[in-house]
Formats: structure tokens, C-alpha cells, sequence
């Protein structure tokens, strides 16, 4: 269970069973909705050489290697932003090679749940309300009074 606009991790694993090399490996992470991939980590990941490239499409995150050794095994963690409140079941994750995708190595789908902002009430400190988070909000990021209207209309007439 998350809770919306928190950050949290996925674990990832992939592993060589065999006794020689692999080439290229590809793993495809399958993202529930309500999900949001951090690609800082993943640029992270890049850097310090754990995955060889990535690329996002839809709700799956592509990861890549040029090869793995015998029985290597590749451990590490992404980083998704909670940005949706729900319940959702993602694609299922897979791992092939590359050049063989007919012989799939099937995961089931991750689930989420993601409880909305205002259920948790330890993202506000004691006693600040929504509105006041908001209104600090709007402020540090110098938004147009235009926006300001916007959100006294939709009922946050304690912000004006």
C-alpha cells in the first residue's frame, strides 16, 4: 500500500542459470498504473553500469544488458513515484534474449494500492492543512495568480 506523491521502490533481479555466457539480455519491467518511473534511477543504474541501457514505453520500463556472465546474477532497485490513487495490476514482467524473444521467462503482474494524499495525514506536519500545503505550493513555484483563482474556485477559498 503507498500513498499518492510518495516514492517508492521496485527490487529487480536477473539472473544467468547457466554455466556460460548469455548475450544481449532483455528484461521488461511491467508497471501497474497510478505508477510513475523515476529516471533518475535508471539513469543511475546506466552510470553504474548495472543495466547497459533502458527505455520506457506505455507502462513497462526495458531494461537491457550487452551480456551477462556465467551464473551473474544483477540485483538492484528502481525508484516509482505513487501519482495516481487506485488499485492496479500491471503487464506482466518478463526476461528473454534478445535475439530469442519466443522463449519468455514469465513473471506475475505486480499490484499496487495507492490511498490518496488526504488519507495520510504524516505528509502535512501536525496541525498544517492541505490548503496551507498548497498555498506553499503555489508560492514556491511562482505560479500566476490565474492559478490561484483556479484553486480558490475549486474550494480552496483558505488559500486567498
Amino acid at each position: 500500500i503507498l500513498t499518492e506523491a510518495r516514492i517508492s521502490e521496485i527490487n529487480i533481479s536477473v539472473s544467468n542459470l547457466r554455466d556460460d555466457n548469455l548475450p544481449m539480455v532483455v528484461a521488461i519491467i511491467g508497471l501497474p498504473g497510478g505508477l510513475e518511473p523515476r529516471h533518475e534511477k535508471l539513469k543511475e543504474l546506466v552510470k553504474l553500469e548495472m543495466i547497459d541501457f533502458y527505455e520506457i514505453r506505455g507502462r513497462e520500463i526495458i531494461l537491457y544488458w550487452r551480456g551477462m556472465l556465467p551464473n551473474q546474477v544483477q540485483t538492484f532497485s528502481i525508484d516509482v513515484r505513487a501519482v495516481v490513487p487506485g488499485i492496479f495490476l500491471g503487464p506482466a514482467s518478463r526476461a528473454y534474449l534478445y535475439y530469442t524473444p519466443d522463449h519468455k521467462q514469465w513473471l506475475n503482474s505486480l499490484k499496487v494500492q495507492i490511498n490518496p494524499i488526504n488519507e495520510d495525514k504524516s505528509l502535512a506536519p501536525s496541525g498544517v492543512s492541505q490548503a496551507t500545503l498548497l498555498e506553499h505550493w503555489l508560492e514556491s513555484n511562482n505560479l500566476p495568480s490565474s492559478y490561484k483563482e483556479l484553486f480558490s474556485k475549486q474550494g480552496y477559498n483558505t488559500l486567498m
